[in-house]
């Protein structure tokens, strides 16, 4: 074609980009010159997150949901998704093992000082027992200090997901026993990549809120009457 193709950075200093193909790579764009770009750093990340991030677009705007893809709306930093649910907006980014402790806090405290709300999805293998204190930091960072407290993990394969929260109900020392082997200290529920919806500006599996906590009250309904059980039990050998 005749046309210029132009890099989508507004910022980028040298603008102008060239269709490659070659025998070894898929057909790609790069920049005619040299170039420290934003969005050509961006475009680095592994393929499987790009993958990703375009089939949950195509997801959420099947459900007419207001979402945008590859948002610059921090500097120097291209959010992979953006949704809006009336007048709230949820900035979605997709990580991985590899990404950074700094790089996630970095990311986090710019769209804190925005006013931004935003969420980190993982792709990883899906487990539905996990123990908090063997996750590997952004796995842990989410379920600790996300402001909804809860964990996304999507599946290499883009099919299943799973959403993790973390149990911070104080239990009976007495009934702790009873919980073991049964309930663990992070609830799990798995679903499709279809099923994921917005309830109050929040992404989540559809009935997650319900069922943690039918799971939770069961778990102290066991630890109490376990802990009476015992109590009693102390009673008799006392006596």
């Amino acid at each position: 074609s005749s046309k210029e193709l132009f890099c989508p950075d507004p910022e980028c200093e040298n603008p102008v980009l060239r269709y490659c193909r070659g025998e070894k790579k898929r057909a790609y764009f790069a920049h005619l010159h040299n170039s420290n770009c934003d969005y050509a750093q961006f475009d680095r990340l592994p393929s499987l997150i790009r993958e990703l991030r375009y089939k949950l677009f195509d997801i959420f705007k099947k459900k007419g949901y207001d979402v945008k893809i590859e948002q610059k709306i921090l500097d120097h930093h291209y959010t992979h998704l953006l949704l809006k649910d009336g007048n709230k907006s949820l900035a979605i980014d997709i990580g991985r093992k590899s990404t950074t402790m700094r790089q996630i806090t970095d990311i986090q405290n710019a769209y804190t000082q925005k006013c931004i709300e935003s969420k980190w999805i993982v792709i990883d293998e899906i487990k539905p027992i996990v123990q908090e204190d063997q996750l590997y930091f952004l796995k842990r960072y989410e379920l600790n200090y996300s402001s909804s407290g809860d964990l996304f993990v999507i599946d290499e394969a883009c099919q299943q997901v799973a959403q993790y929260k973390l149990d911070e109900t104080s239990y009976p020392e007495q009934g702790r026993s009873a919980l073991n082997g049964r309930y663990g200290e992070v609830f799990c529920l798995i679903g499709t990549i279809e099923d994921l919806c917005l309830e109050q500006g929040q992404l989540t599996l559809p009935n997650f809120s319900k069922s943690f906590d039918i799971w939770v009250s069961d778990k102290k309904r066991m630890a109490e009457q376990r802990a009476a059980e015992e109590s009693a039990e102390e009673l008799n050998r006392q006596k």
